[in-house]
């Protein structure tokens, strides 16, 4: 039996900055959670779209590009977490599909999330969190990571 190294868990924090829709894999059934306003969810729903749609066809790099208005990345932090997205798709493969496994906030406020998602890759599935934070100009992405790890567990983590 050939084993498979695992990918760890890596993130890039950065403060980020608007996003457009589409969806080639199939999403869970729309849930609101009972946390956010209609307004907020509608926004924060799809605030990660198109990053999943476009790593279903292209690499790291061209799924943050469609993402940066929201997570702008310097240079050389987006090359980074580009090709460790690229080692991740390589090593466990390409996905199925994904979905928005919940929702994690602060005790109080409403300006501060982390969003949970899962892919569904060819070998094994992968779990990414992104931080999410509301300024007044919107929605924006603090950090994203993954994880190949203990995903059940940290699932459980999201409401």
């Amino acid at each position: 039996m050939k084993v498979l190294p695992l990918v760890p868990v890596f993130a890039i924090v950065v403060l980020g900055s608007v996003v457009s829709t589409a969806n080639p894999a199939t999403p869970a059934p729309e849930v609101r959670p009972a946390m956010f306003d209609p307004q907020d969810w509608m926004e924060l729903k799809n605030l990660l779209t198109p990053f999943f749609d476009a790593l279903g066809t292209k690499s790291g790099a061209e799924a943050l590009a469609d993402i940066k208005e929201k997570f702008p990345v310097d240079a050389s932090s987006g090359a980074l977490l580009a090709v460790k997205i690229d080692d991740l798709l390589k090593t466990f493969g390409p996905y199925d599909s994904y979905e928005l496994i919940g929702v994690r906030s602060l005790p109080r406020g409403r300006r501060l999330y982390q969003l949970g998602y899962a892919t569904y890759n060819r070998v094994s599935p992968a779990l990414w969190e992104a931080t999410v934070y509301r300024r007044k100009e919107g929605w924006f992405i603090l950090s994203l990571s993954f994880n190949t790890e203990g995903i059940l567990d940290r699932a459980r983590e999201y409401k």
